[in-house]
């Protein structure tokens, strides 16, 4: 059996925390604010590693959810090839989510961004100003949703000036299932 993650963490924390930094001069101050953030980021990796195919899934949830939603703000402008790809993305988009992979959920999900920039940037989204304003809408819907999702991961870095004010990490990231909807 393969060692637990958070056991294998738990002791480079332990050792960070009780040899390592104890045995750096004091006046080296470069030294100990590093050593502090590789214990930051263990703390962040310990409380999270068991999230993140959760949160790769949530990903791939929004951008499906993206595509779905550029699809039908741009059908008339989307050029046929480009309304193929997206037909395809949709579909195989249930397919993916069965196989618990984080690795080909990430890579779907750069695929599914690719998409989404092609339409934003067909000629036949630039070319209407009525539709790229319809479809800013949809893209800042899904920013606001993703930036979200991102801050609450990364609350405990202690970088977010109030970080009570955001959701909790369970609150935004999708439980595993083979349901793709994304709430509104």
């Amino acid at each position: 059996m393969a060692p637990d993650i958070g056991t294998m963490v738990a002791t480079m924390l332990r050792a960070l925390e009780e040899v390592v930094l104890p045995a750096i001069d004091s006046a080296n101050k470069p030294a100990t604010q590093q050593t502090r953030l590789c214990i930051l980021n263990l703390k962040m990796i310990a409380a999270q590693h068991d999230k993140t195919y959760h949160l790769a899934v949530t990903e791939l949830q929004l951008f499906a959810k993206l595509l779905r939603d550029l699809q039908v703000a741009a059908s008339d402008a989307i050029e046929p090839i480009l309304q193929k790809e997206l037909d395809v993305a949709i579909k195989n988009e249930l397919n993916t989510l069965r196989i618990p992979s984080t690795g080909l959920v990430e890579s779907t999900t750069r695929s599914y961004r690719e998409i989404a920039d092609a339409v934003l940037e067909s000629p036949g989204v630039l070319a209407h100003q009525e539709l790229r304003r319809r479809i800013a809408e949809v893209v800042m819907k899904h920013c606001a949703k993703e930036t979200l999702m991102r801050r609450a991961w990364n609350a405990p870095s202690g970088f977010e000036s109030d970080p009570g004010a955001l959701p909790s990490l369970d609150e935004v990231i999708a439980p595993v299932t083979t349901n793709t909807d994304v709430a509104d």
